[in-house]
């Protein structure tokens, strides 16, 4: 009788072992607490599997323990210096653990430490989980953690059935992936038909990071609507569609479609952006344009652009002789400035005629452009700053 109590004292210890080790945690000094972490990583599958059952929604005193340790235990594997079995016995562990878990949040906890451990082993294990709508958001944020090829195919094949705001959530899920294969155009342009307003610029969104320019029709139409929140998602996943073309004419063709439709600053930089070293007659046009608006975000951008435009097959000497042809002083002497940055001693002659310039305004970018392009001033040529000449 004797000798069989004294066998369960001994497993009653035993099985104590980890969770007196969580409660020490609490109240830890940092560097204590790191030791403990570390012991309980060492046997990171048996103190799961003792830690687990502990858990609890109601927090009761055990389950802060648990939730502790636990918490302490993956940040201790996420130590680029952890051993990368340690780091494989605490995901296995917790992968055993997951039908164990007492409620929704405590396994949620389990589900979301997975996701931050990253291991593709976990994939499997999520699998039923992302089925289930009470795990299917901290399931699909594990998943895309993870980021690997079998996580990719799990969200995929859950896509291939899922409709409304689940098929939303897992197609910008798969959109990180940027494969254009992934997404079936023809269930993407159905969730598109019959999708609310507010889930569209999510939707937007994904088929911009895939390259699908089916899109780019839906796109344009919205760029026209009333809507200041639809009109800036469209402008931004139609930016980033742009950005994903890598045939050259279609590129710069719905770049030009996108500024004609929205004369914005977004739209002028995708244009710009999309001809590359090779700027078109029409995109400069509307560059020199831009710069005689009203619209302050639209001028500095313009002006931005024809700084960079040189180096896209504009000469020095065309963005010197319109700087002259301009009638405006703001406009005349952004651009003065904007030549000074440049760098470029061909527009000296025009930026020191510009010292002389009736406009104070234009006087002074010029005098702040020359000390750009050589140094301070002469004192002859700083006079003509402060004068007015007519």
């Amino acid at each position: 009788m004797a000798v069989t109590n004294k066998k369960k004292t001994t497993k009653k210890t035993t099985a104590g072992k980890y969770l007196k080790q969580a409660g020490k945690l609490l109240w830890a000094e940092p560097a204590c607490g790191h030791k403990i972490a570390d012991e309980l990583l060492r046997d990171a599958e048996e103190a799961v599997a003792q830690l687990v059952p502990c858990m609890s929604e109601s927090n009761d005193e055990q389950a802060t323990q648990a939730f502790f340790a636990l918490e302490a235990m993956v940040m201790a594997a996420l130590n680029p210096e952890c051993s990368s079995e340690q780091c494989w016995a605490l995901v296995t562990g917790l992968c055993q653990q997951l039908p164990a878990a007492r409620d929704a949040y405590s396994r949620s906890q389990l589900i979301r430490y997975l996701g931050l451990l990253g291991y593709d082993c976990a994939v499997e294990a999520l699998r039923p989980w992302l089925n289930k709508k009470e795990y299917f958001e901290v399931t699909l944020l594990a998943l895309r953690h993870i980021g690997s090829p079998s996580a990719l195919e799990l969200i995929a094949e859950k896509m291939a059935t899922a409709k409304g705001s689940a098929y939303t959530a897992l197609v910008l899920a798969v959109a990180e992936w940027e494969n254009d294969e992934i997404i079936d155009q023809d269930q993407m342009r159905k969730a598109l038909a019959k999708a609310p307003e507010n889930e569209l610029p999510a939707l937007w969104n994904a088929c911009a990071r895939c390259g699908l320019l089916f899109v780019a029709e839906d796109l344009l139409k919205a760029c026209k609507g009333t809507s200041k929140a639809t009109k800036a998602a469209a402008h931004a996943s139609l930016a980033l569609l742009i950005s994903r073309i890598y045939d050259w004419e279609t590129a710069v063709s719905l770049g030009q479609q996108f500024y004609q439709v929205s004369p914005v600053a977004i739209a002028l930089r995708s244009w710009f952006d999309a001809c590359a070293t090779d700027i078109t007659a029409d995109c400069y046009e509307a560059l020199t344009d831009a710069v005689q608006e009203d619209d302050p975000a639209l001028r500095e951008t313009a002006l931005e652009l024809l700084g960079r435009a040189s180096d896209c097959g504009v000469e020095v000497e065309l963005l010197v002789e319109f700087a002259g042809t301009l009638q405006s002083p703001s406009a005349k002497a952004a651009m003065v400035r904007m030549l000074g940055r440049h760098g470029k001693m061909i527009a000296r002659p025009f930026i020191m005629a510009c010292l002389w310039d009736k406009e104070p305004e234009v006087r002074q970018a010029a005098h702040e452009a020359a000390e750009n392009l050589q140094g301070k001033l002469d004192v002859g040529n700083a006079i003509a700053v402060a004068v007015y000449r007519d």
